[in-house]
């Protein structure tokens, strides 16, 4: 079933990502990410049930034309836990998480500080 082969996939870039061999990739969605190969993308995303504002990933297989071609919720059998890691690693992975906290980590460990930009004053 084709489902069951998307779940597969989906474990495959879990781990792929983990590892660091599948790098994703920001969406103009802050909370969407993706990563393309030669026949189409896997989108991953954030959503928020309106009436319980349960948090929840929903992932997205599609073509070389954008077209969906297929989606797995947590409604899937062994989907939800699933694609709850994939999306953290994919944010992780898309917003190179590991890389500014080394940098931060190794900043913050020589007592080197610097003046946030004026863009980052506004956001606090």
């Amino acid at each position: 079933m084709n489902r069951d082969k998307f779940l597969q996939l989906l474990k495959v870039l879990l781990e792929g990502t983990r590892e660091g061999k599948i790098k994703w990739h920001e969406t103009v969605d802050e909370k969407a990410f993706r990563v393309a190969f030669g026949a189409g993308l896997v989108r991953i995303e954030d959503r928020s049930d309106p009436d319980s504002g349960i948090q929840y990933s929903v992932a997205f297989l599609q073509d070389k034309q954008g077209r969906t071609i297929d989606e797995l919720s947590p409604a899937h059998p062994g989907a939800s836990q699933l694609l709850h890691s994939l999306y953290a690693e994919a944010r992780a992975s898309a917003f190179a998480v590991d890389r500014v906290l080394d940098s931060i980590l190794r900043d913050a460990e020589a007592g080197k500080t610097v003046e946030p930009p004026q863009d980052y004053l506004r956001r606090e």
